[in-house]
């Protein structure tokens, strides 16, 4: 069998499994507040990344779109987002997020 068959994917992200008590990543607080736009005719991104242990995004994803074009502007912002990371059994430690955001937040 050849050996190439069981190399991750190219884009592949390999994350600790976590066998205790797990807490996902959270919004801080409140959450983020968003500008005053008509959320109901945006369009919405559906997003996946990686909150790392400090609590910052890593690798974001945009997964599904009703849009075509580039999603650069809506995703520049999450950058600067600040969450509580994940932990397991009370250990911070990278773990995947999926969120919806509007395709007109900039």
């Amino acid at each position: 069998m050849d050996p190439a068959l069981f190399d991750p994917p190219a884009a592949a992200i390999e994350l600790d499994g976590c066998w205790e008590k797990a807490v996902p990543p959270s919004l801080p607080g409140r959450g983020i507040m968003l500008p005053y736009f008509d959320l109901e005719g945006a369009a919405w991104l559906n997003v996946w990344s990686v909150v790392d242990a400090k609590g910052k995004l890593q690798d974001l994803r945009v997964l599904r779109s009703a849009e075509k074009d580039s999603h650069a502007k809506a995703l520049n912002p999450l950058r600067s987002w600040g969450f509580n990371p994940g932990t397991c059994d009370g250990k911070p430690m990278p773990m995947p997020r999926t969120m919806e955001i509007p395709s007109t937040l900039r």
